[in-house]
């Protein structure tokens, strides 16, 4: 399966372990990022317009990596035949929905233009760790979960609206937030990076987000999947894979 996204640094958060998992589990996934960090739905579609070479092209396949800069989206686009197609709105304007169009519906359009086979997916972000300095959760109050449910809504409302499915990492980050083990507020592990509170952790939300990534597109349960991350413990390994199994197969977040 070749899967593209059109994204930012918390698409390469779900993408860091994603190509060896699909490999555990007997999957052959071709991975493609175009990155540029921070980046809005706006600044896609502005990139898309201006055909502007501003993306870092990260291509993942067969345990390689290869980035090339300076590329343009059509190019990325084009370089090969997508079965998957992945588009976001930055973290921080993720609940925002006035902040998505009329970039999402463009975005969309040009994507089916370029790649009419392949199936377009929303990558639905997380919501930022309580901690955080981050200017954009004071939109939101500071308050994790009222993130978290504004990006949700957020999400599904244009997944309605252009019968889409929605990869639900933020839903998977949610449910395991209500495990004590990732409690922060009482003494659990972040699922966010210690210096800046809101990108994935190298080990436990990546390995989170890209179970949701890999059981939504292998269709295969992540509960079988044998692979493993170093500094993640077994306990820690088998509530992650419940909270992503769980984000995919109900959508909805259920607190344990």
């Amino acid at each position: 399966m070749k899967i593209l996204a059109i994204g930012n640094s918390f698409s390469q958060n779900a993408m860091a372990y994603l190509e060896r998992m699909a490999a555990a589990g007997k999957q052959n996934f071709v991975l493609g990022n175009l990155v540029i960090g921070g980046c809005s739905l706006e600044r896609h579609c502005g990139n898309m317009e201006s055909d502007a070479p501003e993306y870092d092209f990260e291509i993942r396949s067969l345990g390689g990596k290869v980035t090339l800069q300076n590329h343009k989206m059509r190019h990325a686009l084009k370089s090969d035949d997508w079965d998957v197609v992945t588009l976001q709105q930055v973290s921080g304007l993720g609940g925002r929905p006035d902040s998505f169009e009329p970039y999402l519906e463009k975005l969309i359009n040009y994507v089916k233009e370029c790649q009419p086979n392949a199936e377009i997916l929303l990558h639905e972000t997380w919501s930022y760790e309580i901690t955080t300095e981050h200017g954009s959760f004071l939109y939101y109050d500071r308050d994790q979960l009222k993130m978290y449910k504004a990006i949700h809504e957020t999400y599904k409302a244009f997944s309605k609206k252009y019968g889409l499915r929605v990869i639900p990492c933020g839903t998977a980050f949610q449910i395991a937030r209500t495990m004590d083990i990732f409690d922060v507020a009482n003494g659990g592990k972040s699922l966010c990076r210690a210096d800046d509170g809101f990108h994935a952790s190298e080990t436990h939300g990546q390995y989170l987000a890209g179970a949701v990534w890999y059981e939504m597109l292998s269709g295969e349960s992540i509960l079988e999947n044998p692979y493993s991350v170093d500094g993640i413990s077994f306990y820690e390994l088998m509530s992650l894979k419940k909270a992503a199994h769980l984000a995919v197969q109900n959508g909805e977040m259920q607190p344990l």
